[in-house]
């Protein structure tokens, strides 16, 4: 049986809530940087963007794990990036994951709920990309599961869904 960290004594509880604090810092500010990234923003211009309330040096050092970002912080940095603070979370405390291949003609096949959503999140992440006249997109398995968690179906349903649909695409024969 494995000792919950209750179990171990004071100074050793101490340094495992000091290294799951560190971890999620770095894990948070990798999540930052490759928002911003993604965005195609240098430090400078996501300085710029959010009117001076962050300096290039201080996204650094967020980005870096050097520096804890707040909760209001990171909302209002993320505002800045125009990426929900949530995703910015999801991406963090589980990385970035495992690519998904969507083709856009394969959400026809989608029921109309989760097409509709899907499909949002599609032309979103496209415009952010700057690349709306592309067929095919990659996207995160962790933006799947808030995009299931969206749709109120579990990750393995909404997975086999977007499978089942991408399966029927490719099955089909063209006229």
């Amino acid at each position: 049986m494995i000792d919950s960290p209750r179990s171990f004594p004071r100074s050793a509880r101490a340094e495992t809530k000091v290294a799951l604090e560190e971890h999620i810092t770095r894990a948070l500010g990798k999540a930052l940087r490759r928002a911003r990234e993604e965005r195609g923003l240098s430090l400078r211009d996501a300085s710029r963007r959010s009117g001076g309330r962050f300096t290039p040096s201080g996204i650094a050092g967020y980005e870096r794990g050097e520096r804890r970002i707040s909760v209001e912080r990171l909302v209002a940095l993320s505002e800045v990036y125009g990426v929900p603070p949530q995703r910015i979370l999801a991406d963090g405390l589980r990385g970035p994951g495992e690519l998904v291949g969507v083709d856009r003609a394969a959400l026809e096949d989608l029921p109309g709920d989760v097409r509709h959503l899907i499909a949002s999140f599609v032309e979103e992440v496209l415009a952010m990309r700057s690349a709306s006249d592309r067929d095919k997109i990659s996207i995160r398995s962790g933006d799947l599961e808030i995009l299931a968690g969206d749709a109120g179906r579990s990750v393995a349903e909404l997975a086999r869904q977007v499978r089942e649909a991408l399966n029927a695409d490719s099955d089909r024969t063209p006229p």
